[in-house]
């Protein structure tokens, strides 16, 4: 497969992602060659406009007024590469992630697990009653920081996503009038469109909640960092010492650690409540690995 069919992908919607977007960007581009592209809404465009030369290959106007937790059901529509690794616009790289190296069983790949109906993990829901509510035999609890999909293959998914998103979930007052992210449309759909799990341990997009309070500015077990919740003061003066020393060097100006800060004091506590799911996903995705590597 020749470089231009593969790439990165990303969305960002207002100021703050838009900036957040291009220290993610140009940490990236510090281990990776491959291309890397944006999908945007206006407020975003303008703000990415003013940085030259860009770290973005392609900066795209998303075609919908959609919520930015909708629009990555749009991705199959504009991305320009066959072989994505969707990545958030609050993840900085620390380092190179084989994302294009592995293979997988389904076109849409994330980090988490499958979980019978019968499974009662509490999530933004609880997943039994989210089975029961919708019909399914099973639902796929993830998270949608860093994911890899097919463009042709998971065009239809996405499109069933994106209807579901804006339209399909007025059927279901409880669900529509709450929290309905991506990860959880994702999860409905899954009894459907298999996705597979990213169970490699030297790609795990992030560590466990508990431990990004305590991990160290050089800890590289992990090889990208996302901004879910607060880090030390130790790691994230480390995190953004790096974010500014890449914005100088690519002579841009040095303004988004406030933006880098907001996101990670913003929603401490509903993450806290998710601990436990990532354990359960993190000793499921370890037996999925250790039964990989003895196949």
């Amino acid at each position: 497969m020749n470089s231009y069919h593969k790439g990165f992908i990303s969305v960002a919607f207002g100021r703050q992602h838009a900036a957040m977007a291009l220290d993610m960007a140009l940490s990236l581009r510090d281990y990776h060659s491959e291309p890397i592209s944006i999908a945007v809404d206006r407020s975003a465009k303008i703000y990415l406009d003013r940085y030259k030369p860009s770290p973005f290959d392609k900066i795209i106007t998303l075609p919908q007024r959609v919520h930015p937790w909708g629009a990555k059901f749009l991705l199959a529509e504009v991305t320009p590469y066959e072989h994505n690794v969707f990545v958030d616009a609050d993840i900085l790289f620390l380092g190179p992630s084989p994302f294009f190296e592995y293979e997988f069983t389904a076109p849409l790949a994330m980090y988490g697990a499958y979980f019978s109906s019968e499974a009662d993990i509490q999530t933004y829901y609880s997943t039994k009653q989210i089975c029961a509510d919708f019909g399914l035999k099973r639902y796929f609890w993830g998270t949608s920081g860093i994911f890899v999909f097919y463009k042709r293959e998971v065009t239809n998914m996405f499109q069933a996503c994106y209807e579901f998103y804006t339209s399909g979930i007025k059927k279901y007052p409880k669900y529509a009038h709450g929290t309905l992210a991506d990860e959880m449309v994702f999860g409905i759909m899954s009894d459907r469109y298999p996705i597979d799990s990213i169970a490699c341990p030297t790609i795990h997009p992030w560590p466990l909640a508990e431990a990004i309070g305590t991990a160290s500015p050089t800890d590289c077990k992990w090889p990208v960092f996302h901004m879910f919740a607060p880090p030390s003061e130790e790691c994230m003066n480390y995190l953004m010492e790096r974010v500014n020393s890449r914005r100088r060097q690519a002579g841009f100006a040095l303004t988004s650690v406030d933006a880098w800060r907001n996101k990670a004091y913003s929603i401490p506590s509903f993450w806290d409540k998710l601990k436990h799911v990532q354990q359960k996903i993190r000793r499921r995705l370890v037996l999925l690995y250790n039964k990989h590597i003895t196949d």
